[in-house]
């Protein structure tokens, strides 16, 4: 089947910027620093209270400082950040009327990774993460907390490219397509894969996955070589997530999730369905999931039976992040609303190039459109066009004039990337070359049918090259 590539116009979403203060809570400021007294950005700073109950929560952000909302009363304070160990201070009174705040420093203790190998067998029937691994779950834990309390806090939006791809039975791209979108979140749209719903980070790190998997150690060896990878596989004889977590023991920070679909038929091909999360840090210090995607069969009726006809990909990744401005702090704030608006300017693309025909002639008033966007203009008479302010990402390229062939082809723009090239499009047979050929071929039988006029390749070509 041929395959196709679509492009789906750039999305937003909104979302509140902070819920309201609830009646009679009172505000705690909690600055927190690294090691070295620089800010501790991305750190998960919690109230617990005397029953050790979190009360509420937020992320550091990159003024250093998070705001919290509780009402009066005594409470600690639990600081969590990837790689270190867990800090708690206190306790510590929160007092009516009053904004009080409080400055403290990350311990520079690293989470302790275990160190014994723990083959994981072929079935699975004592659930749960035995002790000597622990340490291992309770660090990804940890760290996908940190992830979903970063979208919470919405404290940045990210550039995504989202992407659907139908893959044939030996993985072959028959279909996709992409859209850019920019949001709080890079989680897996809500109506995903309905049979096989694509895990997030929260139902990852619940009780109840950890309970109904059994876990195991391993080293990795290829591309993940010198990670360890805490194995997993659900109970035997039902559909669930079988994979590993991958984590850097010299960062002691956990790096990639990667699974798989277990329980299901061979003859659905399960081996070749496949998942992954990936965690980055990202510029100024937030914890996101930098790229996710998810693979699951497509099945059709047949004489009553499920039969495998292909799979259905979908994914998402994260181009650029930008920080949502702090407004605790006037002055800082205003400075780093400058800092937000100069990384705006630097997270989008300028496209420029020349037009020309397939004997190298330019081509005036041709239409240059980013498909899915506003974005598109007409070449001059030397056959030149620019555009500018074009989104990050994947995007699909249409170029067109009446007598020609349109041409379509897709390039990948990163922030502040400028691309430069020439693109031919070829002339469309005239109505009387067509009429004239029809004639000779029915005049003459086993006349050969002309080679049709194609396209010639973009050729994108680096700014210093010039033309």
């Amino acid at each position: 089947m041929t395959a196709h590539r679509t492009i789906v116009g750039a999305g937003l979403l909104f979302g509140l910027a902070a819920s309201p203060r609830a009646a009679g809570a009172q505000e705690l400021r909690v600055r927190v620093a690294d090691a070295l007294g620089n800010a501790a950005v991305g750190t998960l700073v919690s109230l617990l209270d005397q029953s050790g109950t979190e009360v509420a929560s937020g992320i550091v952000g990159s003024l250093g400082r998070v705001r919290l909302l509780a009402g009066p009363g005594s409470y600690r304070v639990l600081l969590r950040f990837p790689g270190l160990v867990d800090t708690t201070l206190g306790p510590r009174t929160i007092a009516p009327g009053r904004i009080d705040s409080l400055m403290t420093a990350l311990p520079g203790t690293p989470t302790p990774m275990p160190t014994v190998l723990a083959p994981l067998g072929d079935r699975c029937e004592l659930t749960g993460v035995p002790p000597s691994l622990e340490s291992a779950w309770s660090e990804t834990a940890k760290m996908l907390a940190i992830v979903s309390a970063t979208e919470a806090a919405r404290v940045a939006d990210l550039s995504l490219t989202s992407f659907t791809r139908r893959l044939s039975t030996s993985l072959k791209v028959e279909e996709e397509s992409y859209n850019s979108i920019l949001g709080p979140t890079n989680r897996p749209p809500g109506d995903a894969a309905p049979r096989w719903p694509p895990p997030d980070v929260d139902g990852l790190r619940s009780p109840a996955f950890a309970e109904s998997h059994c876990f195991g150690l391993a080293n990795g060896d290829g591309l993940r070589l010198g990670l360890i990878g805490l194995t997993f596989m659900p109970r035997t004889d039902s559909v669930g997530l079988a994979g590993t977590v991958w984590l850097d023991p010299s960062r002691h920070r956990t790096r990639l999730i990667e699974y798989r679909l277990a329980g299901l038929p061979k003859e659905w091909r399960p081996e070749r369905t496949s998942g992954s999360i990936e965690l980055h840090r990202i510029d100024p210090g937030f914890w996101v999931t930098r790229f996710w995607h998810h693979r699951t069969p497509i099945l059709e009726a047949d004489k009553g039976r499920e039969r495998l006809r292909g799979f259905e990909e979908i994914g998402a990744e994260v181009m650029a992040l930008i920080p949502t401005p702090d407004t605790t702090d006037r002055i800082a704030a205003a400075q780093l609303i400058a800092q937000r608006e100069a990384a705006v300017r630097s997270q989008v693309a300028r496209m420029e190039g020349v037009v020309q025909d397939t004997l190298g002639y330019p081509v005036a008033e041709a239409e240059v459109e980013v498909m899915g966007t506003e974005h598109r203009t007409a070449s001059e008479t030397n056959g030149r066009f620019v555009l500018e302010g074009l989104p990050v990402g994947v995007q699909m390229i249409r170029v067109r004039k009446v007598g020609y062939k349109p041409q379509y082809f897709g390039i990948r723009l990163g922030g502040g990337e400028h691309w430069e090239g020439r693109i031919a499009i070829a002339k469309e047979p005239s109505t009387w070359a067509r009429s004239w050929w029809s004639a000779v071929t029915a005049s003459r039988p086993g006349t050969p049918t002309p080679p049709s006029t194609t396209s010639s390749t973009t050729v994108a070509r680096p700014r210093a090259d010039g033309f």
